[in-house]
């Protein structure tokens, strides 16, 4: 049997120069190839993340101070319509002493400060109220649903125009960000199905490429897509880790099981059977694209015959060069 071996390597280092004596072997099986319909599929490392298209900053016109503070906490739960703070401020003060004057004197003139003060983000509604009220503080409110992720004063803080009061995120909705290495770009295309299994959850989440962005990392040569998670029971937190696998649609194609194709260096061959019980080998182009399988692409046809376990044709070689691992489930 050693004999045997040997001579099967040094044949092969010819890289298959001569036709093989079928005699010499043993358990010989043949198939044809098939064309086959196939999902392929492959799985990436991403991040859950707020959508930044869903992040409003509250912005002060004026100057003022706050004279009550409902949303004093970070993460917040807030609701559109909802009391974010009350302000004093002298200059929204004084126009709606003036806007009570104009009302009396002239139309022109209660269009223009009132006008005034809805450029300042008082709306006709709050202007009626501060009016009536002999409190002149102005309720400020959230024009969405969602919570603080940034809070930047405090209850009696005074407050400059044009600062940043808060950060309103709606997490209704979350981006899943996965990190794609560049070889595999190809295999990705916008609205590609997905299914995306984080870490603390049971079930996975079924979603589209929604978009694949255009820059590659210079130091890990990956480039980010994107993902939109629905999150309107509010179980998925910014941040969170998880895996997507993204499916390919199925498609028919001419293949062969791994058992009887070699793969030498990056070449591909197959061993054909001949009238008269002899065998040679024969390159073809192929890829795998499964555990299991290959497709191949050129150097035979359908229901062409071909050895099934070639390898053992050389398994020397094979062995020796760890051309082929029984145990490896990575491909």
């Amino acid at each position: 049997m050693k004999k045997i071996l040997l001579i099967l390597f040094l044949l092969l280092q010819y890289n298959f120069a001569e036709i093989l004596d079928a005699k010499q072997l043993f358990n010989i099986e043949k198939i044809k190839a098939k064309e086959k319909k196939i999902t392929q599929s492959k799985s990436f490392y991403g991040l859950t993340k707020i959508d930044e298209s869903k992040v409003v900053d509250i912005v002060s016109r004026f100057d003022g101070y706050i004279t009550y503070l409902n949303t004093n906490k970070n993460y917040m739960d807030i609701k559109k319509g909802e009391l974010l703070y009350k302000i004093y401020s002298p200059e929204i003060s004084s126009s709606i002493a003036e806007l009570e004057i104009a009302k009396e004197i002239n139309k022109d003139i209660e269009n223009k400060v009132s006008g005034k003060l809805i450029n300042l983000n008082i709306d006709k509604n709050e202007q009626e109220r501060l009016i009536k009220s002999n409190n002149k503080d102005v309720f400020v409110k959230s024009n969405i649903d969602g919570i603080i992720t940034q809070k930047n004063v405090n209850n009696q803080s005074f407050i400059e125009k044009g600062k940043t009061i808060f950060q309103i995120s709606q997490i209704d909705s979350l981006w899943f960000i996965a990190s794609v290495y560049q070889e595999d770009l190809s295999f990705i295309k916008t609205n590609m199905k997905a299914n995306i299994k984080l870490d603390g959850l049971e079930n996975p989440i079924n979603a589209k490429v929604d978009f694949i962005y255009p820059v590659i990392d210079d130091s890990k040569k990956t480039v980010d897509i994107r993902f939109i998670i629905d999150n309107k029971s509010r179980n998925i937190l910014p941040s969170m880790f998880g895996k997507v696998e993204l499916i390919k649609e199925e498609r028919e194609v001419l293949s062969l099981p791994r058992s009887a194709v070699i793969k030498r260096a990056d070449e591909y061959f197959v061993f054909i059977p001949k009238s008269n019980g002899d065998f040679e080998p024969k390159k073809i182009e192929a890829k795998r694209v499964s555990k299991e399988l290959y497709e191949v692409y050129s150097g035979i046809s359908k229901d062409d015959e071909v050895i099934n376990n070639s390898l053992f044709l050389y398994d020397a070689d094979a062995m020796t060069n760890r051309l082929y691992d029984v145990n490896d489930e990575e491909w």
